[in-house]
This record gives structure tokens, C-alpha cells and sequence, in this order.
């Protein structure tokens, strides 16, 4: 029997993924991998985008974001699009969320005041929170803080959170839409 995708669930091998990232556990490991199997995927190099693990928010710094999605921009310099955090499916509680919200926030106000940033003219950049299997995602300027895409608000979702299963139909747009507006203003598609 063919395999069904189900939104960013595309594959059999996905669909393990998926499944082993919405255990409970104490470990990172397994939504880590997931969400990085989908990065992969939906922003390949063959179309200039790169995903890297652990990566600092800006050059030189300490901390890490578990993942940087980034593309070139038109001097074909590789520049931030996205700043991800993921968390395992155990810590799904408000209290952790607007936590985790907060510390991506705050990685996207470090990239954005960086030298980098301010010299390549960049003045906002995507940013996705996910925990487990679901996620959100955000665009972040300095001005205006994080502001939610279209279809994660706070009242979007099944449980009215702005949170979305990879198995749900909105991500491709969204997707779409960072790619095709990416904050140097070259858009690589």
C-alpha cells in the first residue's frame, strides 16, 4: 500500500519520525531529528537554502538556536531566514511555550542588531517555535517584535493556540511565503 502524505509528512520515513517525535520523553533527540528531516526537505541547498543545527542566533555569540535556515541573498552571501526552537513534546504547557516564545525572540532581536544584519540591510526574519509535532511560526523586527503569520495567531489551530501539526494542510503556504519574501528581499525561486 502507497504511503498518504499528511501535510509536512510527505514519506514512510517521515511518518516514523513523526511518530517517535510525539513520545513523551526527556529527550530533544526525537523532535530535533524530525523537524530537521522536514527543514531538509522543504528548504533544499539545490534551491539555496541551507539548514545547520546548533548554529549561534548571531556571529560570535554564545548561546544556540537549534536550527538556522538561511539563503543566499544577491550577492549570493549566505544570510539568516529562520530562526527555529524545538522542544520535546513533554514540556507542552503555556507556561514553557511563552518561555520558549520569549528565548526565540530574543535570538531573533540578537541577529537583528548584529553588525552582519545591520550591514546586509536586513530588518526582519522568520521564526518558528515547535514543540513536539506542532509548531508556529512568526516574522520578528526590531519595531514591532514577533507577529504571527497568517493562519498561526493566537486563537488559530485545533486547540486554538496557533500551534499546527505537521500532519495539518498550512504549512506549504506559509513555506512558500518565506521563501518567496525572504528578509534580504532576494527571493531565490
Amino acid at each position: 500500500m502507497a504511503y498518504v502524505p499528511r501535510g509536512l509528512v510527505k514519506s514512510q520515513a517521515n511518518e516514523e519520525s513523526y511518530q517517535n517525535a510525539q513520545v513523551v520523553s526527556d529527550h530533544e533527540s526525537a523532535p530535533s531529528s524530525f523537524w530537521e528531516d522536514i527543514l531538509h526537505h522543504e528548504f533544499e541547498q539545490k534551491d539555496g537554502f541551507f539548514v545547520n543545527a546548533q548554529q549561534p542566533p548571531a556571529f560570535g555569540s554564545l548561546k544556540r538556536v537549534d536550527f538556522i535556515v538561511s539563503n543566499l541573498d544577491v550577492n549570493q552571501r549566505k544570510t539568516r531566514l529562520m530562526l527555529v526552537e524545538a522542544k520535546r513534546t513533554k514540556y507542552n504547557t503555556v507556561n514553557f511555550i511563552t518561555e520558549m516564545e520569549r528565548q526565540l525572540q530574543d535570538y531573533c532581536a540578537e541577529f537583528l542588531n548584529s553588525q552582519k544584519a545591520q550591514g546586509d540591510g536586513v530588518n526582519f526574519v522568520y521564526a518558528m517555535a515547535v514543540v513536539g509535532t506542532r509548531g508556529r511560526i512568526f516574522a520578528y523586527n526590531i519595531q514591532a517584535g514577533m507577529t504571527h503569520m497568517s493562519n498561526f495567531g493566537p486563537t488559530d489551530g485545533p486547540d486554538s493556540d496557533g500551534y499546527w501539526d505537521a500532519t495539518e494542510g498550512v504549512w506549504d503556504g506559509t513555506f512558500n511565503h518565506i521563501k518567496s519574501l525572504p528578509p534580504t528581499g532576494y527571493a531565490q525561486m
